[in-house]
């Protein structure tokens, strides 16, 4: 009877429900046993993407990450190589490599720039104005961010400001290579160029789109941004290997506790979040793009709050529980103005890009559990 009354409650509410996608991401065979170098025990066979593993709609140059001009630069960004088992430090390319723009003047410390928000939604303003401007972590050491999809250096960076006006640290993740050379002045982030899924060694195709689509490089899938049947004219489809983003951390040594979290994956959020070791790793902050209603399910179980919708494009801003007051949070909260912040008083004016809309879930939420129960799956 539970089961009928689910499945009707279900069905009455599945035409007001905007395509809501289950995804449910996991991997198979022997793949959960693929780890790094940390466990050395298990072997991993070589899978560097070749030609004949590549699909292409118009030739297009992928800088490869073992062809990079050694000479160019002493910085260097960070990969996992499969075929030598291990962790590899590369040079960055040269300018004529990439297509990634230079760093504009505020970047470079010019006194006479205007305080300048570079996120898309003016989310490094909102992270800032929520933990108080602090230039330390929770640890006392400097603020510390893993900005998952960092696509360009400076241009819709989420992370820039953090780093450059507040002295934080931290982790800048983007597998496309397109946008290397600009981190070159990104003197207190490591960057990363490898895809990040779950778990280590899954093999994924990865669309690289080209320059002017803006960023809309990833993993190909039926429930993601890019799917077999929209690759676009000009865009490259390689399979490659995925490495985790608990693997990656753990290289890194980066703190238990991460002061903000920026994840946009173009729809493969999900996938990046699959198995996540909530346990060992908090965010204070987050900011995820178009989060699924299974990954906004799994944030809730953990502790995690949704604070707000910064844009209409659905970027959403949550909070660990642990760490904000139910006041705090309801201070940010669609609909609420906001424009008396510390970061205000430092300067940085509330940016015209941060609006949002209000778009209540628990709809959608509760048609997704309802589902679940009803396929004996939660």
């Amino acid at each position: 009877m539970r089961r009928l009354v689910a499945f009707i409650f279900a069905f009455l509410f599945a035409g007001a429900v905007d395509a809501v996608q289950l995804v449910r991401l996991t991997g198979s065979g022997s793949d959960h046993a693929i780890r790094t170098e940390d466990h050395a025990d298990n072997k991993l066979a070589a899978a560097t993407p070749s030609t004949s593993d590549s699909t292409t709609r118009k030739k297009k140059t992928i800088v490869p990450s073992t062809a990079l001009d050694s000479n160019d630069q002493a910085k260097s960004f960070y990969h996992f190589d499969f075929q030598q088992q291990k962790w590899v430090e590369t040079a960055f390319p040269g300018a004529e490599s990439s297509t990634s723009t230079t760093l504009s003047a505020e970047v470079e410390d010019d006194p006479s720039a205007a305080q300048v928000v570079h996120g898309q939604a003016g989310q490094d303003w909102l992270v800032q104005s929520l933990l108080n401007c602090k230039s330390m972590g929770v640890s006392g050491a400097n603020g510390f961010f893993i900005e998952l999809g960092s696509h360009d250096a400076s241009i819709i960076s989420n992370s820039l400001l953090l780093e450059k006006k507040f002295n934080w640290q931290g982790l800048c993740l983007e597998a496309d290579p397109q946008y290397l050379s600009g981190y070159k002045q990104r003197k207190n982030c490591k960057l990363v160029q490898n895809i990040i899924g779950y778990p280590t060694g899954r093999e994924v195709e990865f669309a690289f789109h080209p320059p002017e689509t803006n960023g809309l490089s990833g993993i190909i899938g039926n429930n993601f941004d890019n799917t077999k049947q929209n690759l676009q004219y000009g865009t490259s489809a390689q399979k490659t290997r995925v490495i985790s983003l608990e693997d990656v951390w753990r290289h890194f040594n980066a703190p238990s506790t991460i002061d903000y979290f920026s994840l946009d994956v173009e729809g493969a959020e999900s996938l990046v979040m699959e198995n996540f070791p909530w346990d060992k790793l908090r965010f204070r902050v987050l900011t995820v793009e178009r989060a699924k209603p299974d990954l906004q399910l799994l944030l809730q179980k953990h502790g995690y709050k949704k604070v707000r919708s910064n844009a209409s494009f659905e970027d959403t801003t949550w909070v660990d529980t642990k760490e904000f007051s139910d006041l705090t949070i309801s201070k940010f909260a669609n609909g609420k103005p906001i424009d008396d912040t510390c970061m205000v008083s430092a300067g940085f004016p509330r940016p015209s890009t941060l609006v949002g809309r209000v778009k209540d879930d628990r709809l959608v939420l509760l048609w997704v559990k309802s589902c679940r129960y009803l396929f004996g799956h939660g």
